[in-house]
């Protein structure tokens, strides 16, 4: 069984792939998690957060939207804490 991180990983992996299904793709999310589809269309940066909080922690999810939306470091970082629950955050490596 994965741990959630690997599943993060995997996801980005699928994500990478240039020969991703997309449409395929977005099916079975629609059909498996709708509301999370009609989440991502509303609003893609808060969940971009939340994937890279899940899969990195704090630090990887502020270097992420800073990434994508340009924002800077305090504007990021208050974002990034708006928008995610610290009970998400990866488990730590023995």
């Amino acid at each position: 069984m994965l741990s959630t991180i690997d599943y993060y990983r995997e996801a980005l992996d699928i994500v990478a792939d240039p020969d991703t299904d997309w449409r395929a793709l977005v099916l079975q999310i629609a059909k498996t998690n709708p509301k999370a589809l009609v989440e991502a269309k509303a609003d893609p940066l808060r969940l971009e957060a939340i994937a890279a909080f899940k899969a990195g922690g704090k630090l990887q999810a502020i270097k992420h939207v800073r990434s994508l939306s340009g924002m800077g470091l305090l504007e990021a970082k208050e974002f990034v804490e708006s928008v995610v629950d610290p009970k998400d955050a990866p488990e730590a490596s023995a």
